[in-house]
């Protein structure tokens, strides 16, 4: 009987023995297998943002970025990607624009910032990633991003127009031009020159005083509140005819005061054939003004011994401004007005303009 139980307790320490290798072994085991399903799998990542972002505004002190990246596991790789994350590192500064950002399952990666633009219009970062997660990888080198502000805009200019004055002949010595700017505000202001030397704007408003016998020309240019200035100047010609009295007369011409010609006086003739003439240089416009009534007479008109024009003056009572002349080129000489007969001839001025009307 002793036999048998000592026997017996062999054999249980035995299975005691097998049972507790089982079990060692299999400990080992899923130890192995845990250690084995923890280490991260390996991945690419490359970068797939811009290299170069301008901002939409040339003052904004800030400007967004958005940056991806493509993450692609190594082949042979069982994980899903979209457990993998990727961190968006500025290798220059060493500081992080997105830790840990969420790769979706295609295995791309999202990352925003704001550029700080606030003390340069430029800033140039180096952008390196690296895969986190449940995969391991980094970027096989850093990619050059450059953030900017867009130039400064050229200004918007205002645009001056003259909205009123003088055009052509004037048949006085003082002048009044309104003007205005397309792009008025609280403190537009106007610049004239008359003949290229300044003259006083007052408001949107020039009266012009003592203008001289002959051709003028009138600018003006509008200036906003920014300093930004027109430089297309509104700009209109125009003419002061020659009073009577400076043409040199030859014959029996008298000049006579009336209130109600031109500069107050006329000269006038009752004998054929006597002269009027002045010298002119690069004229591109002639005109004759004269004094009309029924039983008048004609005088002819002659540019360095050339017929202009025959102008009848015979008609109801007035003035009269008739062109006599208009010339595609400047033309200088003598101008000569004529009397065709003893009838009455009243002249009241010439008009001279190196411009055309």
């Amino acid at each position: 009987m002793l036999g048998n139980h000592r026997s017996t307790r062999t054999a249980a320490h035995h299975v005691c023995a097998v049972l507790a290798a089982i079990v060692a072994l299999s400990t080992a085991l899923i130890s192995q297998a845990s250690t084995a399903a923890a280490a991260p799998e390996n991945a690419t990542v490359v970068y797939t943002g811009p290299t170069s972002v301008v901002g939409p505004d040339w003052e904004a002190d800030e400007v967004p970025v958005t940056m991806t990246a493509q993450v692609t596991p190594v082949s042979g790789s069982l994980g899903a990607v979209n457990t993998a994350t990727v961190t968006f590192t500025d290798s220059q500064d060493d500081e992080d624009f997105c830790v840990d950002a969420a790769v979706s399952a295609g295995g791309t990666a999202t990352c925003s910032f704001l550029a700080d633009l606030s003390e340069a219009d430029v800033m140039q970062y180096a952008v390196a990633l690296t895969v986190g997660g449940a995969f391991q990888g980094s970027s096989a080198g850093d990619t050059r991003l450059t953030v900017s502000l867009p130039e400064e805009p050229d200004p918007v200019l205002p645009n001056t127009v003259i909205t009123s004055g003088p055009s052509g002949w004037l048949l006085a010595t003082t002048g009044t031009f309104d003007f205005a700017s397309t792009m008025p505000d609280d403190d537009t202001d106007f610049y004239c020159r008359l003949d290229g030397v300044k003259v006083p704007c007052k408001g949107s408003s020039a009266t012009l005083t003592q203008l001289a016998q002959r051709s003028h020309r009138f600018t003006v240019f509008a200036e906003n509140e920014y300093g930004d200035a027109d430089d297309t100047p509104a700009t209109r010609d125009f003419a002061v005819p020659l009073d009577d009295a400076v043409l040199k007369s030859s014959g029996a011409w008298k000049r006579k005061q009336n209130a109600a010609s031109y500069l107050d006086t006329f000269s006038q003739a009752q004998e054929k054939g006597v002269t009027l003439s002045y010298k002119v240089s690069d004229v591109r416009e002639l005109a004759l003004f004269v004094k009309m009534g029924k039983k008048y007479g004609a005088v002819k008109v002659y540019l360095n011994g050339a017929l202009l024009k025959n102008v009848k003056t015979a008609g109801k009572a007035g003035s009269k401004l008739i062109r006599v002349g208009h010339f595609t080129s400047s033309k200088s000489g003598i101008v000569k007005i004529v009397t065709t007969s003893a009838k009455t001839v009243r002249i009241d001025g010439l008009g001279v303009s190196t411009t055309t009307f």
